[in-house]
């Protein structure tokens, strides 16, 4: 709620999709074959905001195994996805340049937030979640030097039943 000068004391939690334009009006889901050409999809901080992102969530769906060795349903990815931040400008690895390139990468992001789920039929859910403040503070985006998160991806998920990633934090 607002206070009497019309700002908010609290925080503002916010919630984004990564998505094929950035700003939030592009395709969201990332089940497509992007094997011809690397494919960035990205959340950008918009101009004038500050946002603090706590979490960065990917989430996959469909049929098949979820061994370590997939990547979700599906087998191991020839290029993988590369995870980017740019913070105050400077571009850089969430994950020191390594790609994601089947699930057990899951696990070695986060060991205790990674779930994988079997629903009732043929469906599994894998959920993989990275929060930047684990080492240490929240990552801050300022919108005025054209911050943003952004997955790169290069290999064909054309058969996962759904594929997205999302940033949590606060504004």
């Amino acid at each position: 709620m607002p206070n009497s000068n019309g700002t908010f004391s609290q925080p503002i939690p916010f919630f984004r999709f990564l998505d094929s334009v950035g700003n939030g009006s592009g395709s969201k889901t990332m089940v497509a074959n992007f094997s011809g050409a690397a494919t960035s999809y990205k959340m950008i901080v918009p101009a004038g905001k500050i946002y603090i992102a706590t979490q960065f969530v990917i989430h996959i769906s469909g049929a098949g195994s979820y061994s370590a060795t997939n990547f979700g349903g599906i087998a191991t990815l020839t290029n993988g996805i590369l995870l980017n931040i740019r913070m105050n400008g400077v571009v850089g690895s969430l994950l020191d340049n390594v790609a994601i390139k089947d699930n057990s990468t899951f696990y070695h992001m986060s060991p205790q937030l990674m779930q994988i789920i079997n629903l009732a039929g043929a469906t599994s859910v894998l959920v993989a979640q990275y929060n930047p403040s684990d080492f240490g503070l929240p990552a801050t985006l300022n919108g005025d030097t054209g911050d943003y998160i952004e997955a790169v991806l290069h290999d064909d998920f054309s058969l996962l039943g759904t594929f997205d990633m999302h940033v949590k934090g606060y504004v």
